[in-house]
């Protein structure tokens, strides 16, 4: 779809990790129809043989023959246990006589997931770290919010601002496998003519209906049309409590509370810099922490640097229903500069918060004005199931035995970064293994790594550092990394940073590895 003279192309891979082909049948429900009923919708039927990739290349176009326009997307298979899916939208921009891209990774979000007027006791999903609004607005914040289980819901959407105050709200309901978007410009109801959110937020508060909603909110900037995305996440204290532990529980089909009743103990940004790369890029991070309870959350902030000393802790008290943003965290509240590593988020009050992270560098070196590549990372918890550990441990929540990224790409238009962060104060020894497509499962390198309890590991151009091969010519496409649990009881956060060698486009794309098949998708905290 095109918007403000910017393309919006849909991108992404669909893995067969299974040594079986699998029958996969993708649906295209056009925005607002019902994805039951509805003519229009549309079914591509594909086949992806054993430990192979399907590459979904502007798969709009290319799978349903749509020239303009979105929708909702439904990926259904009874091999669905062994497939990992990853979508992106990029966006493609003319900037005097060349083609600037950028892109952000759009949630896949498995079926039944979301809120719900029956489910959790009708919590709410929040949006954290939006901007826009005002007089001359750097920012516009779009909402998309879908239905995943096949049954019409109805929501109330809340804008507030960083202060906690109500600035605007909207009523929808959406069809069944279907789903809508509030753009920022013309819906006045929630985003009201002159008002600024920055560092505002987003509730969606189910109302009716036996449906669930999943949303998630694109931040694009005005100048550059870089975007980010921000997914609805529930925060842990509207959640049911776990169970006392009993027993293992193996997550499954039938069981999607088990990680919705998980508590987290902390929670981690994974990566947070401020520092020079590359083209004389400055990267800083923008933190965001949003406290949608009634009651203030006691925070504390700790930043462990992969080097030198570590500063003081920082204790933050954020009253009930505000935003706490920190602009280039690391250098104007730790006070480092040249300086990467990571947040640790602690204290009595985290389980009423939800935290977000933007890093982000000037197009135009020392001149944000001209626009901003921004990329966005949310903050995990040991507990939240992108943590690689022991998926034996006996509790209400567990870590993943494994994670994975279908796709990964070194090659003369990206390179790429692996972040390894252990986030429970443990010790712990992971396996990375690098898996070409097409090769039949065949490891194309494999690496063990020890980390001690809070280090983190960064791995520059990592899959041509572990496979050896630094020459250029040699292009490493849709290669899938997988980091798997070996011994000890850390948890390890796994990070993938893909970044465009064009020195003007300052692209960033952060994947966060995660599980896969049924067990992947889950909406948290």
């Amino acid at each position: 779809t095109v918007s403000n003279g910017t393309l919006f192309l849909s991108d992404g891979w669909i893995r067969n990790r299974g040594t079986e082909g699998a029958p996969v049948d993708i649906y295209y429900t056009p925005e607002g129809k019902d994805g039951l009923t509805d003519p229009s919708v549309q079914v591509a039927k594909v086949n992806i043989g054993p430990y192979s990739t399907y590459r979904l290349s502007d798969f709009v176009r290319g799978l349903f023959r749509v020239t303009s326009g979105s929708g909702h997307v439904e990926v259904r298979s009874k091999a669905l246990p062994q497939l990992s899916i990853r979508t992106t939208v990029d966006s493609l921009t003319r900037k005097g006589d060349s083609l600037a891209r950028y892109g952000a990774e759009i949630p896949s979000i498995r079926s039944a997931q979301g809120a719900g007027a029956s489910a959790n006791g009708g919590a709410s999903l929040h949006i954290t770290g939006i901007s826009g609004g005002g007089s001359n607005p750097r920012f516009r914040t779009n909402v998309i919010l879908a239905e995943t289980s096949g049954k019409s819901a109805s929501v109330n959407v809340k804008l507030y601002d960083r202060d906690g105050n109500v600035k605007g709200q909207t009523a929808r309901t959406i069809l069944p496998y279907s789903k809508i978007q509030i753009n920022n410009s013309g819906t006045l109801d929630l985003f009201p003519a002159g008002v600024s959110f920055d560092g505002g937020s987003l509730e969606i508060q189910p109302t009716s209906g036996e449906g669930r909603i999943a949303a998630f909110a694109t931040v694009l900037d005005n100048v550059s049309q870089a975007y980010t995305t921000r997914t609805g996440r529930f925060v842990a204290e509207s959640l049911s409590p776990p169970s006392p532990p009993a027993s293992l529980v193996t997550l499954g089909v039938n069981q999607p509370s088990a990680l919705e009743g998980a508590m987290p103990s902390r929670f981690v940004i994974p990566a947070a810099a401020h520092v020079i790369g590359i083209n004389d890029s400055l990267f800083t991070t923008k933190l965001s922490v949003l406290n949608p309870t009634g009651g203030a959350a006691e925070i504390s902030l700790t930043y462990k640097p992969d080097t030198g000393p570590q500063p003081d802790s920082k204790q933050v008290s954020i009253p009930g229903r505000s935003t706490l943003t920190l602009d280039d965290v690391v250098g104007n509240l730790f006070g480092l500069t040249n300086s990467a590593g990571m947040i640790l988020l602690d204290g009595p009050g985290i389980r009423r918060i939800l935290a977000t992270s933007d890093t982000s560098a000037s197009l135009v070196p020392g001149d944000p004005s001209r626009g901003v590549s921004p990329s966005t990372l949310a903050a995990y918890a040991p507990e939240s199931p992108e943590a690689v550990g022991d998926a034996s441990a006996v509790g209400p929540s567990h870590p993943s035995a494994t994670v994975s990224h279908p796709a990964i790409e070194e090659s003369a238009r990206f390179r790429s970064n692996l972040i390894l962060a252990e986030v429970y104060g443990k010790p712990v020894s992971i396996r990375v293994r690098l898996v070409p497509a097409g090769t039949g499962g065949v490891t194309l390198a494999e690496y063990r790594y020890d980390l001690l309890p809070f280090e983190r590991k960064q791995f520059s151009k990592f899959i041509r550092q572990f496979t050896g091969n630094t020459s250029d010519a040699v292009q490493f496409v849709d290669i899938e990394t997988i980091v798997e649990w070996v011994s000890g009881e850390g948890r390890v956060i796994a990070v993938v940073t893909k970044i465009d060698n064009d020195p003007s486009s300052k692209r960033t794309d952060i994947y966060v590895l995660g599980r896969t098949g049924e067990e992947q998708g889950f909406i948290g905290f």
